[in-house]
């Protein structure tokens, strides 16, 4: 009923958001692209210049889409098919000697083994198939958001309370689920029946019960791995946000900065090493749980239990039926990251970097356009070039359709629009006007060319 009722609050809110737009894009209609959507960002350098360009009404700024725990149900087994899934049967046949050495009464002869092959039988339950977004969680909700907001890029806050309660859209993405879902996924239990040989202790038996002639096994094995989120995990849910991501998603990802050793350090500080949620690594239990939860391995094996008199066996009550086996390894690898760790976190700072530095990209991003912005005192208009072109040739563009009194440069994606700062249309443009977005602006070439406005 709770998952209900936050599923029908999560629709109203998006319900509501979206009138909301519907409302905010037929009243700011001041300027326009050429494009359906009404959600976008108009970011100019001007503003950081004091220079008074205006524009009549502003695009408007609305919450991203969001999807919920309902959006992933085509996407992920029902309660009933997990059930099913984690159920597995195991036959294994082990095969006997072709001849034996038995003793029957008093004698003791080399007879032909009455058993070829000895059967056993295992049923195993696997936990992890109960909670199929502990190693699918990012790449199902960007198929999902796929499916609900095509041509939309995941973004931070991305995701409803039902999907996302506590934390940043980021670390959501990278757990794949609650605590207990990730600390159960890595049980598994195994129940096993074998069958036992005829010939035991060198005495050939006969017309043994089930009980007797079967042994009944059992055993626990878990493993804490899938409890922690490693680089592995970081790196699939980077993956989901790496068009999208701000930096409130994680500041090593996706904000903007320049390349620097203490950075990738604290980076790696942060990201490399396993940790349960940020508030136990801010708190140091990450550590404490590390050492704490050992890899563990239940056995439970029945005896034969039965000693030998005078050349027979005979059953006796004192023996004890069963015996237990238990196994603790504690992995003091989670506690310090590895080469493998360090390297993926460094490898996704790198490309954060690259991607979010104008310097050091050389072009422009797939999902970016191209735009010229023309101004002529309080009114503003844009102008979609060529991919690859020159800032050049925005001047161009301006000067011939007149009356433009300045020109800038932008890049557009379907999440905002970022301006450079604008010039005079008798002056070219800079590097210092080109936008923080990269788009594949180039720099017009270095000739003397006269200006064709008076």
């Amino acid at each position: 009923m709770k998952r209900i009722v936050s599923a029908l609050l999560g629709l109203c809110l998006f319900v509501g958001v979206g009138s909301l737009v519907a409302q905010q894009a037929t009243a700011n209609h001041g300027v326009s692209l050429q494009s359906t959507r009404t959600d976008l960002t108009v970011t100019s350098a001007e503003s950081e210049t004091g220079n008074s360009t205006k524009i009549d009404s502003p695009p408007a700024i609305v919450t991203p889409p969001t999807i919920g725990a309902k959006d992933l149900k085509y996407l992920e087994p029902s309660v009933p098919d997990r059930i099913l899934r984690a159920w597995q049967y195991q036959l294994q046949l082990l095969e006997q000697p072709a001849f034996i050495v038995a003793t029957t009464g008093t004698t003791t002869t080399t007879i032909s083994n009455p058993q070829k092959w000895l059967p056993q039988h295992a049923v195993i339950f696997q936990f992890s198939e109960l909670f199929p977004r502990v190693t699918n969680f990012p790449a199902m909700v960007q198929a999902a958001y796929s499916v609900t907001h095509p041509g939309t890029l995941p973004s931070a806050g991305m995701l409803d309370p039902s999907l996302c309660r506590n934390h940043d859209t980021l670390e959501c993405l990278a757990s794949g689920g609650n605590v207990w879902g990730r600390l159960l996924s890595g049980a598994k239990l195994t129940f096993s029946v074998a069958q036992r040989d005829q010939v035991q202790q060198g005495v050939l038996l006969t017309n043994l019960s089930t009980s007797q002639g079967w042994g009944w096994n059992g055993q626990v094995d878990f493993d804490p791995s899938s409890l922690f989120i490693t680089s592995a995990n970081w790196k699939s849910a980077v993956s989901v946000l790496s068009k999208g991501g701000t930096a409130t998603d994680g500041l090593c990802f996706f904000q903007n900065q320049k390349p620097s050793s203490d950075a990738l350090r604290e980076c790696e500080n942060q990201f490399a090493r396993p940790m349960l949620t940020s508030w136990t690594q801010k708190h140091g239990l990450t550590k404490l749980a590390a050492f704490a939860i050992p890899t563990f391995q239940l056995k439970y094996l029945s005896q034969f239990d039965f000693i030998k008199q005078g050349g027979l066996l005979i059953e006796n009550p004192n023996l004890q039926r069963s015996l237990k086996s238990m196994t603790f390894t504690w992995d003091f690898r989670r506690l310090i990251a590895g080469p493998t760790d360090r390297v993926t976190i460094g490898t996704l700072y790198g490309q954060s970097v690259t991607s979010k530095d104008p310097k050091q990209a050389t072009s422009g991003d797939a999902n970016t356009s191209q735009l010229c912005v023309l101004s002529s005192g309080r009114f503003r208009s844009y102008v979609a070039v060529a991919p690859g072109s020159s800032m050049d040739s925005c001047r161009a563009v301006a000067v011939a359709l007149g009356s433009v009194d300045r020109y800038a440069a932008a890049c557009a994606t379907d999440r905002k629009v970022d301006i450079g700062l604008s010039a005079d249309v008798r002056v070219p443009l800079e590097e210092k006007n080109k936008p923080d977005t990269n788009c594949g602006w180039r720099l017009p070439p270095i000739v003397n060319v006269a200006s064709n406005t008076p």
